[in-house]
């Protein structure tokens, strides 16, 4: 179960760490008490932070098998994006078969689902011999379906063909939004 950290009591609900097969993941709410705070009149939405460690097993395959970075949030809930940064975190080889098409995505419920992130070259990111950072801007358009969990996945192919070995760090930043207005 996810646990939500807020300042040293633990309240069951999104938060916490959690593995979702290859990858690690932790979600903290970071401002709000989950009921809405009025400000001038204005209700306010807590934001959540998700950090999310894919090693390098699971990266050479991204293409194949998306990883869940963000649970499904609960019943009649969206999950809006706000921000999302990428850390190709080097170890001893980039990937060896990065191309033009080989984005990185951030999809809601599965490697077909609604993309949510624009398309950017991954090449100078994925296949850098040093750490390298990238940020991953929301995509022009686009729907959000209730209840859908968020994955990371690789268009295209696989960044991986004989190297490459360094784990992916995802940190983003996002909102549980009711579908009403």
């Amino acid at each position: 179960m996810i646990r939500e950290k807020q300042e040293g009591e633990d309240i069951v609900y999104m938060g916490g760490s959690r593995e979702f097969g290859s990858a690690q993941v932790e979600v903290m709410r970071l401002k709000g008490d989950g009921s809405g705070v009025s400000i001038s009149g204005v209700d306010s939405i807590p934001l959540y932070k998700a950090k999310a460690v894919i090693l390098s097993a699971a990266v050479k395959t991204l293409n194949a098998t998306a990883v869940e970075v963000i649970p499904a949030p609960p019943s009649g809930k969206f999950i809006e994006i706000v921000s999302a940064h990428a850390m190709l975190k080097f170890n001893s080889a980039g990937y060896d078969a990065v191309g033009a098409g080989d984005v990185l995505e951030l999809r809601y419920t599965d490697s077909s689902g609604a993309l949510l992130n624009a398309t950017v070259s991954p090449v100078g990111f994925a296949d850098a011999v040093a750490d390298a950072h990238d940020m991953l801007h929301h995509a022009a358009s686009g729907w959000a379906p209730l209840n859908a969990k968020v994955v990371a996945h690789i268009a295209v192919g696989e960044w991986y063909a004989a190297a490459g070995d360094g784990d992916l760090h995802l940190e983003i930043l996002y909102r549980l939004r009711d579908l009403a207005i």
